[in-house]
């Protein structure tokens, strides 16, 4: 499923022995792609079971170790190997 992707998404694919096919959105398409990635983190916070997973995913600790969008990667695709 293409998507937007935080900034190291595409290293941490390439990590584990993947491939990782990206390009970097333009304007618009970020803009866009920023309305998805939200809607998709907000239905994670309301799935979250816990009060400690809620506050996870509200503060959006993932950042850290993922990254942000400051790149406007694109995942296309991923594949094994090269």
């Amino acid at each position: 499923m293409a998507k937007l992707v935080r900034d190291n998404i595409p290293g941490l694919i390439r990590a584990s022995g993947r491939r990782a096919v990206t390009r970097q959105l333009d304007d618009d398409e970020f803009a866009a792609a920023l309305l998805d990635k939200l809607a998709e983190e907000t239905a994670e916070v309301r799935s979250a079971a816990t009060a400690e997973a809620v506050l996870e995913e509200a503060a959006d600790e993932k950042r850290l170790k993922r990254g942000g969008f400051a790149t406007r990667c694109w995942l296309e695709d991923q594949c094994l190997g090269y």
